[in-house]
């Protein structure tokens, strides 16, 4: 018995075959333009970053001092509508804050940390962090799950959870 076996070889150039143009010429100017069109993506997605970081800059202490206003224009008003129950404000240096309950150990510590650009709040319980995020070219302060709210809304989500603590 025997084998024949025949084997046949041929190389050549397909042009356009199954998506290959195999002309080095036509590759390179596709692939220059592909990595063209990936840097000034790059670039745009990088400067728009730039921005927003200088935007974060340049707005997070003023939220901070705003936030600062409407806590205690909050504890204020809460002083003048309550009966039996005092809270007291004091600003520590230029960053940080604190409200308690009169006659109790409850406090309420918030402080900004400008090198990081984020406000922490510590509640009897518990910490909350808000970082500033700019939204439709606006800079807000972003919580922990995502949701961003302006300052005034901060304060009277801040305040709500802390009055839970009041002894009843």
């Amino acid at each position: 018995m025997t084998f024949r076996f025949d084997f046949s070889l041929s190389f050549g150039t397909v042009q356009g075959g199954e998506g290959h143009d195999m002309d080095p010429t036509n590759w390179a100017k596709k692939q220059a333009d592909r990595v063209r069109e990936e840097l000034k993506r790059k670039e745009a997605k990088d400067s728009k970053m730039v921005t927003e970081q200088r935007l974060k800059e340049a707005h997070a202490p003023g939220l901070w001092s705003e936030l600062c206003e409407q806590l205690k224009q909050r504890v204020e008003a809460f002083n003048r509508e309550s009966s039996g129950i005092t809270l007291a404000w004091e600003s520590i240096k230029s960053n940080g804050i604190v409200v308690s309950i009169r006659d109790t150990p409850l406090s309420l510590r918030g402080k900004f940390d400008p090198d990081r650009l984020d406000i922490d709040f510590m509640f009897p319980n518990g910490s909350r962090s808000y970082i500033p995020k700019v939204v439709d070219g606006t800079v807000l302060l972003c919580e922990q799950d995502g949701i961003t709210r302006g300052a005034e809304a901060i304060a009277e989500h801040v305040l709500d959870r802390f009055l839970e603590f009041i002894p009843n």
